[in-house]
């Protein structure tokens, strides 16, 4: 490939990313006549024409790169996709109408350590509702029993977090923590969502939300909230579920101070003495 070749495709991909669809249907465009054979393009054409709502152009270019390669998963998955919105009047008619989607903030899917996660959801929910689906797209977090589930703005389930992400962000959000997240890549087999945190509670202030081992990293917290729950301060005042105060067994205690081995040394002698009177006792 040569080099002007390499800028196009470069070209290409970044109007993709910044959801500039106009922009990636020419380019790519252009590319394909330099290159006929190259199903890259055809598969990013497909995939801008559906942004666009343009179905029609977008089996077009996604048949092209079967040709070229039969086996294609993503121009398969794409086709299957387009199917369903199709089957949907009111979504088909929403799109045609609306030309080209809202652009996407290039730095919307930056990467910052220990605050941002990409992750691929799991237990993911009915195809037509992944089917309308858009890159960018803001989604919300919902806590149901011991997982997090993902779900749109009108409360249709997309899919849930694996078990360890939803342990940690359960954590956190019931810490009154507040996350972003937006749809990064989906089809009918699969949905990626990009997590950002947004405001961090402030008993798990001295944690990273996304460190590089969570499941260590949990263990920390959970070891840490259960010694603070257990100190003296924290349990200083609290009410039992019976209504009691819990107070410091030091401020029950007597103030004498005892001297536990005097006495273990007093008894001892009382009860050898009791023995030598029984002794004396039968002897008389």
């Amino acid at each position: 490939m040569d080099i002007a070749l390499a800028k196009l495709h470069e070209k290409a991909n970044d109007a993709a990313l910044v959801g500039d669809f106009i922009l990636a249907i020419k380019l790519n465009q252009d590319i394909i006549r330099e290159t006929p054979g190259d199903s890259d393009a055809y598969l990013r054409l497909g995939f801008a024409y559906l942004q666009t709502g343009d179905f029609i152009s977008s089996k077009q270019a996604y048949r092209q790169a079967l040709k070229i390669e039969p086996m294609n998963q993503i121009a398969r998955n794409n086709l299957d996709k387009i199917k369903i919105l199709e089957k949907d009047t009111d979504n088909t008619s929403l799109l045609a109408s609306e030309g080209p989607v809202h652009s996407v903030n290039p730095n919307l899917f930056l990467n910052v350590l220990g605050k941002t996660k990409e992750v691929t959801l799991v237990n993911i929910g009915q195809a037509d509702v992944l089917a309308k689906l858009k890159i960018g797209e803001l989604v919300e977090f919902k806590i149901k029993k011991r997982r997090v589930e993902v779900r749109d703005t009108n409360n249709e389930y997309i899919g849930a977090l694996p078990d360890d992400i939803s342990k940690r962000l359960i954590f956190f959000l019931e810490a009154d923590s507040s996350f972003l997240v937006y749809i990064k890549a989906a089809s009918k087999n699969y949905v990626d969502i990009f997590i950002k945190e947004e405001k961090k509670g402030a008993k798990v202030r001295g944690f990273a939300t996304f460190p590089k081992n969570i499941q260590d990293d949990l263990k920390m917290m959970n070891a840490d909230t259960n010694e603070n729950e257990d100190s003296p301060e924290a349990r200083e005042g609290q009410e039992d579920t019976d209504g009691t105060v819990n107070v410091d067994e030091e401020e029950m205690a007597p103030e004498t101070d005892i001297d536990l081995e005097a006495l273990a040394d007093r008894d001892d002698e009382e009860f050898h003495g009791a023995e030598r009177s029984d002794f004396e006792d039968e002897d008389e």
